[in-house]
């Protein structure tokens, strides 16, 4: 089974800088030793909690990921219809809480973006139009994301584009397992923003090794999550003053 990243690495730099820079502010301001560590207390448990409802959000989208790639694996390939389907059918902010949505991802060589645009248009996705600012000779294209209405914008892009998604996608084709992607611009943000993108490879076949693995990709799942995610919404919010200074510097410099 594909395992998780470590979660603090990309979706909770806050924790580590937090730490240190909490108790520094308050020895500058003379606060007592007792205060301090009162303080330090509430920080630790006020991150852990944060990395705990991460965690089960993550595991959530997870779940999701997994029963799609199990209805590939029934219906030997899933298409934009099947996913439409399935997400018409989930309860998404019950089930998947603050996250923005399935996709599927396609690798495309250059000279095939042509064909993958007639194919899309001609399953009546008409506007459907390949979106790249590169020039590299594979392209992993969004074939779609659901539910389209929140999620408009993002169809046709280019996601091989974005060095960081690519490094993601590219490990998880690679190594099989789900990968969560560092700070990426979510082209169906219209105010530029960031969100973090768990990635699952889907093959043709069963293969073993890398080179295996590379050569049978059928589609790349990915679920979606806004950076403004709802737990460091709410640690900003109502955590003391330092921890909400610490999270903001951790979190910008996360997506530097």
């Amino acid at each position: 089974m594909p395992t998780l990243p470590p979660v603090h690495k990309v979706l909770i730099p806050a924790a580590v800088l937090l730490l240190g820079g909490a108790a520094t502010f308050l020895s500058v301001l003379g606060v007592s030793t007792a205060q301090q560590t009162r303080a330090h207390a509430q920080f630790t448990r006020e991150a852990d909690d944060l990395e705990a409802q991460v965690r089960r959000r993550l595991s959530q989208a997870q779940d999701g990921l997994q029963s799609l790639r199990a209805a590939h694996a029934m219906r030997e390939r899933l298409s934009p219809e099947d996913l439409r389907l399935y997400v018409a059918r989930r309860d998404m902010a019950v089930e998947f809480p603050g996250l923005r949505g399935f996709g599927m991802t396609r690798r495309v060589s250059r000279p095939e973006t042509a064909a993958m645009e007639a194919e899309e248009r001609a399953a009546g996705r008409v506007d459907f139009s390949i979106r790249t600012p590169g020039d590299l000779p594979q392209l992993y294209v969004i074939q779609t994301v659901e539910p389209a209405a929140s999620n408009a914008g993002a169809a046709g892009y280019d996601a091989g584009s974005n060095p960081t998604a690519r490094a993601a996608i590219e490990h998880a084709v690679a190594s099989g397992m789900t990968t969560l992607s560092a700070p990426v611009k979510l082209q169906q943000d219209r105010q530029g923003g960031l969100g973090y993108v768990l990635y699952m490879p889907v093959y043709l076949g069963e293969p073993r090794s890398e080179d295996q693995r590379i050569a049978a990709l059928d589609v790349v799942l990915h679920m979606k999550s806004p950076r403004a995610h709802p737990e460091i919404r709410a640690l900003l919010r109502h955590g003391s003053s330092s921890i909400r200074r610490q999270a903001i510097a951790a979190l910008t410099a996360a997506a530097d």
